[in-house]
């Protein structure tokens, strides 16, 4: 039986129901992607690290859950 450690486990739920979230809510979705010029220009440097937890649909979230 395979087991994870709780951080792992954590940062799981959280990409999964984060990107789902965003799956159904496209504005929401604009808001976190990767933007290299809303970082720049907006200063919206969190799009660093709210990118990280979106995908663009369930393979895509599907396979990074399984590398992860």
């Amino acid at each position: 039986m395979m087991s994870f450690n709780p951080v792992t486990l954590g940062l799981m739920v959280i990409t999964t129901l984060l990107s789902v979230i965003a799956f159904g809510n496209r504005s929401l979705f604009d808001r976190w992607k990767f933007n290299p010029w809303a970082i720049k220009n907006q200063r919206q440097a969190w799009r660093f690290l709210s990118y990280g937890v979106l995908h663009a649909d369930t393979i895509h979230l599907f396979i990074n859950m399984i590398v992860l």
